[in-house]
């Protein structure tokens, strides 16, 4: 469906205003903004309070909603030209798996796509439930991550004053290292991107409920046709508007909230992180609906082909996009790694995209697919797939 590539070109070049927080700063400048040095300013802590609420974890749950309807349909493509779709699928779960392990001890390892693999593989055994029992489960787990997030952090506290440590300062105190560490060179930073890898693929994926949930809620929503269905403008533009304006205001509110806090990382960033959650379902929707209508309406073209055109390269995009950030940021390249502050970052999101797009349509103008999709194919399938 080219408004679902459409949707999911949006989502690729999205998070990039996400991830260049990792690139530029570290992964602790993601999470925990107070704690890292460029956050002084009125205008980076502006940047980072835009970058919060209006698509912080939006274009991510895109990506996961895009992937669980992309489950469903290829397995309903599958089946209904007679050929079995659990083979197929958990072989391309398992090329995707091994692209996620390689992306991420050898590149960069805050990688997503082993989380998907993951992921993938529980969402096809439920493919065929019924839309209102993926959407009970959807919430379910999105339900049991925030109990989690409250109880980690109820529990931080307990240690904290049982222990009279200061984990997140301690952590703190290390960031220079670190910094020294990914200015250095590709082999010097092996044994510190292997063990942060392994914390993202072990401890991190509880983290892997909420990229679940959202896969639930695609295959939920491809199901009921809300997912690249036709409706009438009018809705689309009253589901975008309602969801954006509440999920915009919780969002905030949350923020706000530990803001107030001095952006304390004990209990009070655990409840932020509940509100923005929640936020952050309620947007995504809203986004889905805005890009559908902007489609459906006829957008502008050349815009709207750009978009698809990235979609359709989406896995190859994504892994580009590390490609050059690290190239800029860290040791094999340009090092520029804690030099950069939040609104500059602006300016190389802009010049990654820039090449991204240059890249893709020269690609697209003699293959259809992009190239790792071309090799995740040809795993998948067991034979050569034809360019074009």
């Amino acid at each position: 469906m080219p408004e679902l590539d459409v949707v999911r070109g949006i989502a690729i070049l999205g998070i990039l205003l996400l991830n260049i927080r990792s690139f530029a700063m570290n992964d602790g400048a993601y999470w925990h903004p107070a704690h890292y040095d460029h956050f002084d300013t009125w205008h980076d802590r502006l940047v980072w309070l835009v970058g919060e609420v209006f698509w912080a974890g939006k274009f991510y749950g895109l990506l996961a909603l895009l992937f669980g309807a992309g489950i469903l349909l290829m397995a309903e493509r599958e089946e209904a030209a007679g050929r079995p779709a659990a083979s197929r699928h958990f072989r391309r779960m398992a090329g995707l798996l091994v692209i996620g392990l390689l992306h991420a001890y050898l590149l960069w390892p805050g990688d997503i796509l082993f989380h998907y693999a993951i992921c993938g593989c529980l969402a096809f055994l439920c493919r065929k439930w019924r839309p209102r029992a993926l959407l009970a489960v959807a919430a379910g787990l999105l339900i049991l991550m925030n109990i989690f997030h409250l109880a980690a952090g109820y529990l931080g506290e307990m240690m904290e004053e049982t222990t009279g440590d200061d984990a997140w300062y301690a952590w703190h105190a290390g960031v220079d290292e670190e910094l020294e560490i990914l200015r250095g060179p590709w082999l010097g930073q092996m044994e510190f991107r292997a063990a942060w890898a392994l914390d993202m693929q072990t401890v991190g994926l509880v983290g892997g409920a909420s990229t679940l949930s959202f896969m639930f809620l695609g295959m939920a929503l491809a199901k009921t046709g809300w997912l690249g269905g036709w409706r009438d403008p009018a809705t689309w533009r009253r589901i975008a508007f309602a969801g954006c304006a509440a999920g915009w205001l919780i969002t905030f509110a949350g923020l706000c909230y530990w803001w107030r806090a001095d952006f304390n990382v004990g209990l009070e960033w655990h409840w932020m992180n509940v509100w923005t959650e929640m936020g952050g379902i309620l947007t995504t929707l809203a986004y889905l609906a805005a890009i559908q209508w902007w489609v459906q309406r006829g957008g502008a073209s050349r815009l709207r082909f750009m978009f698809e055109s990235v979609g359709r390269t989406a896995l190859s995009n994504y892994l580009l996009q590390t490609l050059i950030a690290t190239f800029i940021f860290y040791g094999q390249g340009f090092a520029l790694i804690g030099h950069v502050n939040r609104a500059e970052q602006l300016i190389f999101v802009f010049l990654i995209w820039g090449v991204q797009i240059a890249l893709t349509r020269l690609w697209l103008k003699s293959h259809r697919h992009g190239p790792v999709e071309l090799l995740l194919r040809r795993f998948t399938e067991r034979r050569s797939p034809r360019g074009r």
